[in-house]
């Protein structure tokens, strides 16, 4: 016995749902999937002997059609070996026709947190540790764009903490 396939298209999951539950209590047919094409369209596809599938697309267009919804009904008699494959194969493309529990969704990945702007103290850290030949008090006040007097206060924060140290005129970063 050769099987067959019977596709009903409807307008809505309500409709498509009643066309099923109409089509396999009409008819000894097993009920493969249902596509949702976009737009609000539903497809319904079932597969048994053909006189099954005759007989439950014929009810299901039936219940569709109280709804209002029916689209379109068709049945695949004695399908080729290529058209069995692709309509038994998943969907491609992005999850279309399969139902929330059948979707796998990619895990999402955690964006990064965007970088908190460094501090004035950070700047002259890290300016002081790619810097191995020092700096001096000029080249930080230029770095931070700040007053010579305002950076003394930083570096003096900085050297109590023992972060940094003074050799003559220069600022090093304390390894």
């Amino acid at each position: 016995m050769q099987a067959s396939y019977g596709f009903i298209e409807t307008r809505g999951f309500v409709a498509a749902v009643t066309a099923a539950d109409a089509m396999v209590k009409a008819a000894d047919v097993e009920l493969l999937k249902f596509r949702k094409v976009g737009g609000a369209l539903v497809t319904i596809i079932v597969k048994g002997d053909l006189a099954s599938c005759q007989a439950a697309v014929e009810a299901g267009a039936k219940a569709a059609q109280k709804t209002g919804l029916l689209v379109s009904s068709h049945i695949i008699a004695n399908p080729y070996e290529d058209t069995e494959t692709q309509v038994e194969s998943k969907p491609r493309g992005r999850g279309r026709g399969m139902c929330k529990a059948q979707r796998k969704r990619p895990i999402a990945k955690p964006r990064p947190k965007p970088a908190a702007p460094e501090s004035p103290v950070e700047k002259i850290l890290n300016y002081l540790k790619r810097k191995k030949q020092g700096a001096t008090l000029k080249d930080l006040a230029g770095l931070l764009k700040k007053s010579p007097t305002e950076v003394r206060v930083l570096i003096k924060q900085l050297m109590d903490q023992g972060k940094i140290e003074k050799i003559q005129q220069k600022y090093f970063f304390n390894v």
